[in-house]
């Protein structure tokens, strides 16, 4: 097979596509104490519609973009959403900090790992989210 073969074949690799999974993770919130809350990977675009918001002149929909990705990312053990955007936007601060911070962790690549232990370690393969 020559170099120009491998690109398609690499393509379908499904550890480049987001999956079904839940990932339950424990977050340290402001409390002090953790948390288990259970995260839904997201689509690229997703992150395009985050992204733009951050970026846009419109201040309330910069203070809107944490709130929307954690009503979107945020789910119950059986994957259904559990946070309306209002109740996300009545979140505390630190607690929205705290979630997206978990939410690009979750979503960051982490090459063929399939399972938390399999991941890579913490911080050497996040995106710049």
């Amino acid at each position: 097979m020559n170099e120009a073969n491998k690109a398609p074949t690499a393509l379908l690799d499904d550890s480049l596509f987001i999956s079904d999974r839940i990932h339950v993770r424990d977050v340290e919130l402001p409390d002090g104490q953790k948390h288990k809350f259970h995260f839904r990977e997201l689509q690229a675009a997703e992150f395009h519609v985050f992204l733009g918001a951050q970026r846009d002149d419109n201040q309330e929909r910069q203070a809107d973009s944490w709130a929307r990705l954690i009503a979107k990312a945020v789910v119950s053990p059986d994957g259904e959403l559990v946070l309306s955007l209002d109740r996300a936007r009545a979140l505390k601060f630190s607690v929205q900090a705290a979630l997206v911070n978990e939410i690009r962790e979750v979503n960051s690549y982490q090459g063929k790992a399939t399972s938390p232990d399999e991941a890579a370690p913490s911080g050497s393969d996040t995106s710049s989210l």
